[in-house]
């Protein structure tokens, strides 16, 4: 499946991309799980509230390491959850 589908060619959103619409058993067999913390931390305000607790439990993110690194973000405090 092409992730790419507007022309993007930042690796990163696109491995963002596979994290929240392809099999997560590809996605970590491809990248590995260190390389998917990296990209988690770069973009864990796009994922929606169900995915970004998934991925939490995959990658081994605790709710107190997640709270510290995303401590005072600007995007966690404007961020509505829809549900």
């Amino acid at each position: 499946m092409n992730f790419s589908w507007d022309g993007e060619q930042n690796q990163d959103v696109i491995i963002f991309r596979r994290m929240m619409f392809d099999s997560p058993k590809e996605v970590i067999k491809t990248y590995g799980l260190e390389k998917l913390r990296e990209v988690f931390w770069a973009y864990w305000f796009r994922f929606d509230k169900l995915n970004l607790n998934f991925w939490k439990f995959i990658l081994e993110i605790d709710d107190e390491e997640f709270k510290r690194k995303t401590e005072g973000s600007f995007r966690k405090s404007i961020k509505i959850w829809d549900y």
